[in-house]
């Protein structure tokens, strides 16, 4: 723009108001994002609140469905009638874990595929018990 001005603006007279002008016009600009970057560091560190882990809450919450059928699985075999809803819970904590699946890379990946598999064959057996 500096540039553009002087070659522009060949009178001295016009290009020194110019060039003043955008001058303050960047030192203004500079000034503004330095404070909005100010007031993003303060709010995060005064805010008091955590920052959101949407993932980390879908990723519990996934793990406390397969606790929960783990534990109707084990008080169904003394009862009975287990298979439908430890199916149901598996297929919704598979499912959550499927869409962090696919988000997911590296470390990541490899622990959300290290909680779906046994749960996958565990919901195979299930399908196959309830088809019979």
């Amino acid at each position: 723009l500096e540039k553009a001005l002087g070659v522009s603006l060949a009178e001295e007279d016009a290009r020194e108001p110019m060039r003043a002008a955008f001058q303050r016009i960047l030192e203004a600009a500079e000034s503004a994002g330095a404070q909005v970057r100010a007031a993003g560091r303060n709010l995060a560190a005064y805010s008091g609140e955590p920052p959101a882990r949407p993932n980390a809450a879908i990723f519990d919450y996934a793990v406390q469905l397969a606790k929960e059928a783990a534990v109707t699985l084990s008080k169904g075999h003394e009862e009975g009638g287990w298979e439908a809803p430890v199916r149901d819970r598996l297929s919704l904590a598979l499912l959550l874990l499927d869409l962090l699946g696919n988000e997911a890379d590296g470390e990541d990946a490899a622990a959300i595929a290290a909680y779906s598999a046994p749960m996958s064959r565990l919901l195979a057996e299930i399908d196959l018990r309830l088809e019979r």
